[in-house]
């Protein structure tokens, strides 16, 4: 239990709210590119940008009305 409330502190929580937020990602993924070596130019960093922004709309943003 500690490893996760470890995990989603360190790297998903950031604001610590106890709520993960599409602000909490940018610096989840500013430190996968970093650890990567991906510059903001790079290809890499670019397909990196469509996946945060395509987990943001699935998994943050709420459902649409039935």
């Amino acid at each position: 239990m500690e490893k996760m409330t470890l995990f989603f502190t360190e790297l998903l929580d950031h604001d610590r709210d106890d709520v993960i937020c599409d602000q909490d990602f940018d610096p989840f993924f500013e430190k996968l590119a970093h650890f990567a070596d991906w510059s903001a130019d790079s290809s890499e960093f670019h397909i990196m940008l469509e996946v945060k922004r395509e987990f943001i709309e699935q998994f943050i943003n709420p459902l649409p009305p039935k």
